[in-house]
């Protein structure tokens, strides 16, 4: 009886020791894309308002304050670990749990406060329907008279469709989309200028690129939107055409402050064929 006393006595000390032992984290709520289900390689803000004492932030992968393990190099970026705001990039593995840690020291004493935090998998995708049936100049089936479209004549405008899509998780909250997209155009192939690309829907486009390599950004595309359809007048001879491959970059979710990189699976461009129209002459007599 004594021996099973001092045993069950042993295993109550060991729990009262472990209980004691380990840190007090704030519990993770696990909501997809915040501070402490973080999605990979997405920058976050953490803050605290400080006493007056001497800043540390520090990363552990347990939270046993007797044996505290730190997170290795490369698993995060932190701004400064030394300012009451820094900002965070997690880059571990999905569903790898850390344990974020303030310090704080004045006269050389020293307290803790702490959040479990779990690493999510990013599901948000920006990609481009597949190639098209290429698209004839916008004259084709008229009556010509080739000495308005013949070499030394106007060129026309035709209309070329690009369909972005994005997807994301459902439980990710978020404010807006934005990507950036460039449209490759041959040496025959024009954009005459930046009034000539447009988008369907909401959101803002800004062109930033010259005419044969048109970049732009879009932005403030509202959350509940799940494509974008980029419509560009191509300018160019009758008799010209050309493939015009559109391709996207930069993909992020916005909420707030925190801006969400896209994974990039899926198409990343589109290429239109501008299909040029039959050379004949005109007809003599």
């Amino acid at each position: 009886m004594k021996t099973t006393l001092r045993s069950l006595i042993g295993v109550l000390a060991l729990v009262l020791l472990a209980s004691v032992a380990s840190a007090q984290y704030v519990a993770n709520d696990g909501d997809k894309g915040d501070g402490d289900n973080p999605y990979i390689g997405t920058p976050y803000a953490y803050t605290v308002t400080p006493g007056a004492g001497s800043i540390e932030w520090l990363v552990y992968t347990n939270n046993d304050l007797t044996g505290l393990v730190t997170a290795g190099a490369g698993t995060y970026t932190i701004s400064d670990p030394n300012v009451a705001n820094p900002t965070i990039t997690w880059n571990a593995a999905a569903g790898t749990t850390y344990y974020l840690t303030y310090k704080e020291t004045l006269n050389s004493c020293s307290t803790y406060r702490g959040v479990v935090v779990i690493l999510e998998t990013n599901t948000f995708n920006i990609a481009m329907d597949a190639d098209v049936a290429a698209v004839c100049n916008v004259k084709e089936g008229d009556v010509l008279n080739w000495d308005n479209y013949d070499q030394a004549g106007e060129e026309v405008k035709t209309s070329v469709d690009y369909v972005v899509n994005m997807t994301k998780d459902g439980s990710f909250s978020i404010d807006s989309w934005e990507f950036k997209g460039t449209l490759s155009l041959p040496g025959d192939l024009a954009v005459a200028n930046s009034g000539d690309i447009t988008i369907s829907g909401s959101g803002t486009l800004t062109v930033l690129g010259g005419v044969d390599n048109k970049e732009f950004t879009i932005t403030g595309i509202p959350a509940g939107e799940t494509s974008v359809t980029i419509s560009v007048d191509i300018s160019s001879l009758v008799s010209n055409g050309g493939v015009a491959p559109l391709g996207i970059s930069l993909g992020k979710a916005i909420k707030g402050v925190v801006e969400t990189a896209s994974v990039a699976t899926g198409n990343q461009s589109q290429s239109n064929t501008l299909k040029a129209l039959p050379a004949a002459s005109n007809i003599s007599f």
